[in-house]
């Protein structure tokens, strides 16, 4: 092993083998870690950078003061570099920061900040900021590190950096897709296809059907409970009142349509026509019955992850604001200005290309207290559902505070006062 001029004494310590499952009480003992001590007295204020190697301690120069390396192993080095960001206290720290402080080390300057909040909850003044002694020392870390006998040749660190960054990446791409919010997206997207492919079926069956009974489409507008007439009774001849009544249609209506089925112009369906009908008919009630349990369970997501939004907005709209904006996060870092466009991105644009009049609502159309209010307030409206919206989505994103009741209180009282003083 080389040695360093400025080494005049040096020691390894090794422990036993490193075993990510062990817990950090435990994790010092547990780790080989190699230490070299520079014998140096280092001045009051020193720099700390975090590599791949370890945490280093250099002067004002770049020159190294202390050191503690992380052990060889992928994951112990992601674990330590991802702690780090994240403002943990490791025992890699722990260890170096130990013993400058008993050196006369009193604060210290990196550029990240996580390492500096961990090195302050040590006792130590931290500076986050990035130094020129830093980059050089970094443009010379292969070289230092086949000096002090970490590698063997500066090619292994680039070998190294290669496998540590795709375990991070991994385990982040992992994380990333066990967040609940990605099922929000999914199931919100999943719902959308369900609506396109319930329209485009139910029209097809409408067309279809209109051959037999024309008559039917204008005196029943809903296409589940049109669908529900043929799945379950069939062509004109077998509707009556009581079948009608058990679907959930008014004596009213149930009467118009026997009515207008008994002077029906439509033509007659062979058996196997009237079968193929009922079996399509059969599939999309089947179709709305899975958009009712998909709704279901969107309407408990939205529960777990962003109880406020969905007290204000409704499940099933805050479901839909979360995945336009890309996450709850996203929507909680929206100005309300924003959040009111969400959705209406091609009308604003459109807007703003030709000097066309702008959109006063995007998505948050669809919430009741919107579309009902009369139109010339449904742009004061939106405006203070969206700020409703904006700090409902910050609680959810941030606090955790139970404040969606009564952002949706307030939000009634202002539009019931707006609509009284117009």
């Amino acid at each position: 092993m080389a040695v360093n001029p400025r080494i005049p004494a040096a020691f390894i310590v090794g422990f036993p083998s490193f075993s990510p499952a062990r817990s950090m009480a435990n994790l010092i003992s547990a780790i080989p870690i190699k230490l070299i001590v520079y014998q140096d007295k280092p001045s009051e204020r020193i720099h700390l950078i975090d590599t791949l190697l370890g945490l280093f301690a250099i002067d004002e120069g770049g020159e190294p003061i202390d050191h503690v390396s992380y052990p060889r192993e992928v994951e112990a080095i992601a674990e330590a570099l991802e702690g780090h960001l994240r403002g943990d206290v490791t025992p890699w720290l722990e260890e170096l920061l130990n013993r400058l402080r008993g050196r006369g080390v009193r604060a210290i300057t990196t550029s990240n900040r996580g390492l500096a909040e961990a090195s302050m909850k040590l006792g130590l003044e931290a500076e986050a900021e990035a130094s020129e002694a830093e980059r050089k020392f970094r443009g010379r870390l292969g070289e230092l590190a086949v000096e002090l006998g970490l590698i063997e040749e500066p090619g292994e660190l680039h070998q190294l950096s290669h496998r540590v960054s795709k375990h991070i990446t991994r385990r982040r791409v992992s994380e990333a897709l066990a967040e609940r919010e990605t099922h929000i997206a999914q199931a919100v997207h999943l719902l959308a296809n369900l609506d396109k492919a319930l329209n485009a079926l139910s029209s097809n069956l409408r067309e279809w059907y209109g051959i037999h009974f024309p008559e039917l489409s204008q005196l029943v507008s809903d296409h589940e409970t049109y669908a529900r007439i043929i799945a379950e009774l069939g062509g004109r001849d077998e509707i009556d009142v009581e079948g009608l009544r058990g679907i959930g249609v008014s004596a009213e209506r149930s009467r118009r349509i026997i009515s207008s089925a008994k002077s029906s112009i439509g033509a007659p369906l062979m058996e196997s026509d009237l079968n193929t009908l009922r079996e399509l008919a059969g599939g999309i009630l089947s179709l709305y019955e899975c958009r009712r349990r998909l709704e279901d369970y969107l309407t408990a997501l939205m529960e777990e992850v962003a109880p406020n939004l969905s007290r204000v907005a409704g499940p099933i709209l805050a479901a839909k604001l979360v995945e336009k904006a890309g996450g709850l996060r996203r929507l909680a870092m929206m100005p309300s200005s924003k959040i009111q466009l969400l959705g209406a991105e091609k009308a604003l644009f459109r807007a703003l290309r030709k000097g066309g009049k702008m959109p006063k609502h995007g998505l948050i159309f669809q919430h009741p207290l919107i579309h009902r209010s009369p139109r010339a307030l449904r742009g004061r409206a939106a405006r203070l559902l969206a700020s409703q919206l904006a700090l409902a989505a910050r609680a959810d994103a941030f606090t955790g505070a139970p404040i969606g009741d009564r952002l949706r209180d307030e939000l009634e009282g202002e539009l019931e006062a707006l609509i009284k003083n117009r």
